[in-house]
């Protein structure tokens, strides 16, 4: 993530996925951003779920939920619907990493790192 280019850290995440969805192949950086924060945002998310729930639930817990959820509803889920779906599965308020990880890396604040 250090070594990406600036136009790339100043992205959100959202941009960031956005672009990935029409230009993945064309820049190979981009695809190693939305690998690299995802990775990462996977790693504080399973993290925070574990302390939160005295090591009850976890990140899998979340999206087996997920999985069952969408077929439940027979759709896809948004981005924005994650958090809430992820605390049904696992009683966490998981806003807080979500907010964290949606910003430009120019603006995160990494403590898995």
């Amino acid at each position: 993530m250090d070594e990406a280019p600036v136009f790339l850290k100043n992205m959100s995440l959202a941009e960031l996925s956005e672009l990935a969805s029409t230009q993945y192949a064309s820049d190979p950086r981009i695809g190693d951003q939305v690998m690299a924060r995802g990775f990462l945002m996977a790693n504080d998310l399973d993290n925070y779920i574990s302390e939160k729930s005295n090591h009850k639930k976890s990140l899998r817990d979340a999206l087996i939920y997920l999985y069952n959820w969408s077929l439940r509803e027979k759709r896809g889920f948004t981005f924005n619907e994650l958090p809430g779906i992820f605390q049904q599965a696992t009683g966490v308020n998981v806003k807080p990493v979500f907010d964290e990880w949606i910003k430009p890396t120019t603006e995160l604040k990494i403590e898995s790192l």
